[in-house]
Formats: C-alpha cells, structure tokens, sequence
C-alpha cells in the first residue's frame, strides 16, 4: 500500500481497534469437535483460531470465507452481515 500511496487505507486500518491474539487450545479443540459432530470436516485451524479470539474478545466477525457462515450456529458466533 505504501508503495502504491494509498494513504487514506493505511490511515483507515491504523484506526482499527486491535486485540492480543490468546490462543486458548483447550477452546480451540473444544470447537473442533462440535464442528466435526456437525459433519464440518473442512475448518482449519485459523479459522477456529479467529472464533475463538473474536469470541474472546466480544468482536463481531466479518468475512467472505463460507467457513464461517457454516460455523455461525454451531459455534455462536456474531457475523456481521454483507
């Protein structure tokens, strides 16, 4: 972005609340399972990562991945919609 000057973006996500990453394992395995017992066999890792930390955290979720469309009820999680 710097490379392009595209100033008004990296003023723009400079201003974007930031959180500590706390991987919290047990969490993370704990989710893994409901998913798998739902027939989700397809979530990786870093997904479950980011639920865990936005749940963590009290954020909302915003992303175009359907991972986490298929994860919303299971998992309870806020998505904040398109």
């Amino acid at each position: 972005m710097k490379v392009r000057n595209q100033r008004k973006l990296i003023d723009l996500l400079y201003r974007i609340n930031k959180f500590e990453i706390l991987v919290n394992w047990e969490q993370i395995t704990g989710y893994q399972c409901k998913c798998l017992k739902k027939g989700l066999t397809a979530i990786g890792i870093p997904d479950l990562i980011i639920v865990q930390n936005a749940k963590q955290n009290h954020c909302s979720i915003y992303s175009l991945d359907r991972h986490f469309n298929l994860m919303e009820n299971i998992l309870n999680i806020k998505l904040i919609d398109r």
